[in-house]
């Protein structure tokens, strides 16, 4: 990037606009990610199981519950509650075999 042209662009990229960052978007997004790794994503399809990234990705979903346990709005909490809850039922399905 220059001044002079600004950011460059790619021209593969698509020109959807992102969606704001916010902590329900970070917990969207580790969620997504855990259940892509749990075969939970019908385009990735069942034998792309990754049970040791989803175990990493459902333990810092953890972490971030635990550090902000108190700072949540209600529906933030129960959101991750939620993904938290549906991610681990799914880990113990998927381990099983």
């Amino acid at each position: 990037m220059t001044e002079e042209t600004g950011p460059e662009t790619n021209e593969g990229a698509s020109s959807r606009p992102m969606p704001e960052a916010s902590f329900m978007m970070m917990i969207a997004s580790l969620g997504a990610q855990a259940a892509t790794c749990l075969g939970m994503v019908p385009e990735a399809g069942e034998d792309k199981l990754d049970l040791p990234a989803a175990k990493y990705t459902i333990d810092l979903l953890t972490v971030l519950a635990e550090k902000t346990e108190g700072n949540l709005t209600e529906e933030e909490k129960s959101y991750l509650d939620s993904q938290l809850y549906a991610l681990r039922m799914r880990f113990v399905e998927a381990s099983k075999g």
